[in-house]
């Protein structure tokens, strides 16, 4: 654990010597760089970043023509940029304005739209179904929701995700209905259960009673998940779950039978590969070609790992424009070379491109 340390000490020092090589427009590699290193191919280098945004939750770089970047965080607000920041961290945000939502906090692409998770009120939402936790479908500019769906059996919200048909996935915390009580009817009684659960678009967003990701200590269920992503590759859809609970992030191959959804086939990692297990991913992501990243929140840092899952290398080896490491990472978003990260402790969003 000290040689991992010292080792990330020394990366950090020398990370300095080319940070502000990273910054703005197009990046091309030097020959050489002051006092004669000269960056890793494949490495990442820092871009620039946003900043101001208090207790951060998400944010989203969608993926296909005009990409933007969104950015969740403590408001009824969600703010757009362009792609590429400026600089000096005061990028303009672009004129879309979402309405309709009453406590947003996580973000994710679907089908020529995005979805909003709300995180809802749980005691208000006893009297007014309005503020009970949900999803909002939105049009990639804004404006008032498409659609709204509210589901009074989440207690707690964490993750969504969409796959290509435009079904919608929430990781949290759902409460199961034991049964009444026999000597007052009026009285139910319900335990609470880690879940992610499959919301059907082709049924008006009902939930998919086939299928759910269990509560559960072994490999393929969750313990107090963090947010997911489905990704598609080679015609099989995967499921990635960040896993709080269990400090791992798993890669879950969604099985269909006959149309319908069967048990999942779970494959899962941990940090050992990178000499520093896991402590509280939040979020866990991944890019068109199948490598993905793990918001390792506890560990101040992001890890990139390949479709086999094999560790491939740390993202965020560069500190930011102030000079910063991450404090609080508590999101990511990626392309194929670019990789944003909401860092709650610092109040930004640092984006990195890989050198090629």
């Amino acid at each position: 654990m000290r040689a991992a340390y010292v080792r990330l000490v020394v990366a950090f020092v020398l990370a300095g010597a080319f940070v502000a090589l990273g910054c703005g427009g197009e990046f091309t590699l030097p020959t050489e760089t002051p006092g004669g290193v000269i960056p890793e191919k494949g490495s990442y280098a820092y871009q620039g970043s946003l900043r101001g945004f208090p207790n951060l939750t998400d944010v989203l770089l969608t993926i296909g023509t005009g990409s933007t970047v969104y950015v969740v965080f403590d408001s009824l607000e969600i703010k757009a940029f362009p792609r590429f920041f400026r600089p000096d961290g005061f990028t303009p945000p672009l004129s879309y304005t979402f309405t309709g939502a009453f406590k947003p906090t996580k973000i994710c692409q679907g089908p020529a739209r995005l979805y909003v998770l709300d995180a809802g009120d749980s005691t208000l939402s006893k009297t007014d179904t309005t503020k009970a936790a949900g999803f909002l479908q939105y049009a990639v500019s804004g404006g008032p929701p498409v659609f709204v769906l509210r589901d009074t059996s989440l207690a707690s919200v964490s993750g969504i995700a969409s796959d290509a048909a435009g079904n919608v996935y929430v990781a949290g915390i759902g409460k199961e209905f034991i049964g009444d009580d026999p000597q007052d009817p009026r009285r139910r009684t319900y335990k609470f259960v880690s879940r992610v659960y499959r919301y059907l678009v082709a049924q008006n967003f009902a939930r998919d009673r086939a299928f759910f990701v269990d509560d559960g200590q072994g490999i393929g269920t969750v313990s107090d998940p963090g947010d997911c992503t489905v990704r598609s590759f080679l015609g099989t859809e995967y499921l990635y779950v960040a896993d709080e609970g269990k400090d791992i992030a798993q890669r879950l191959k969604i099985v269909k039978n006959n149309g319908e959804s069967a048990p999942l086939e779970p494959l899962a990692i941990d940090g050992s590969q990178s000499e520093l297990t896991f402590l509280a991913p939040a979020d866990v992501t991944a890019d068109q070609e199948g490598f993905w990243y793990v918001v390792d929140t506890g560990n101040h840092r992001i890890l990139r790992y390949d479709y086999g899952g094999a560790f491939i290398q740390r993202v965020d080896n560069e500190l930011d424009l102030d000079s910063d490491s991450l404090k609080v990472p508590i999101a990511a978003s990626c392309d194929d070379s670019l990789v944003y990260v909401a860092d709650r402790g610092t109040g930004k969003v640092a984006s990195y491109k890989r050198r090629k």
